[in-house]
């Protein structure tokens, strides 16, 4: 069962066998466009975030699946600085920062000080691009980011994973790393609802969530089961 084979921490996936972990849609400068009235500390959750998944794993490379940026024009000021933070941080923890082009990254290869790619092959088999287009057709597992996937459990909106086993190859979808973004809740979202192609039947992919408090990951059974117990 592939889902034996990789770890859930909070909304990075990490990926034993090639050492990589994953993580999706930063959209660095949402806060500057967010209507809400509280402070936003969006510079401090994401490389707070970045800086505690690279200390739980260490892994070997720290993947971005897409949409590093948030505005397909006119990136706010310090978001520069962040990606330049965002590489810093990798490199002190013996890692490499792979970004990848999202569909919002118009702007990402003239700014970011790293090679940006279009997917990343960490292993034979294993392939992580952003999700707006099919990009794999055979290997072992496929993860994206893209679909900004939640579930609402008890009146409360948690990121989740998605895992769908029936897809060619197997396909996991990693949540969006930003709190701003508000999702799209998987309990009533048909198939069409969700952005992208990679997923191609909504009820047989299993949701997995992160419980902070018990500190380990949980998965349930397919929408298609599931929905009726919400």
């Amino acid at each position: 069962m592939v889902t034996a084979a990789i770890e859930l921490w909070d909304r990075a996936v990490y990926l034993p066998g090639a050492d990589t972990a994953v993580i999706a849609d930063l959209h660095l400068g949402r806060g500057a466009v967010a209507a809400v009235e509280f402070p936003l500390n969006e510079r401090e959750h994401i490389t707070d975030s970045v800086e505690a998944i690279l200390t739980e794993f260490a892994p070997e490379e720290l993947v971005v699946a897409g949409d590093v940026l948030h505005a397909f024009e006119g990136v706010p000021n310090g978001v520069e600085d962040v990606l330049g933070e965002l590489v810093d941080r990798a490199d002190r923890h013996g890692a490499e920062l792979i970004l990848i082009q999202g569909n919002h990254d118009r702007q990402l290869p003239e700014l970011s000080p790293v090679p940006v790619q279009k997917q990343w092959r960490p292993e034979a088999g294993l392939v992580v691009h952003h999700g707006d287009e099919k990009r794999a057709s055979d290997g072992r597992l496929e993860v994206v980011g893209h679909v900004h996937p939640t579930i609402v459990i008890e009146g409360q909106r948690r990121p989740c994973f998605l895992y769908d086993p029936g897809a060619t190859p197997p396909l996991l979808v990693v949540p969006a790393l930003n709190p701003l973004l508000p999702g799209v809740p998987v309990n009533t979202a048909r198939t069409a609802d969700l952005p992208g192609t990679v997923v191609k039947e909504i009820g047989r992919v299993r949701p997995g969530v992160y419980d902070t408090t018990a500190a380990e990951p949980l998965w349930f059974p397919p929408l298609a089961e599931l929905r009726p117990l919400l």
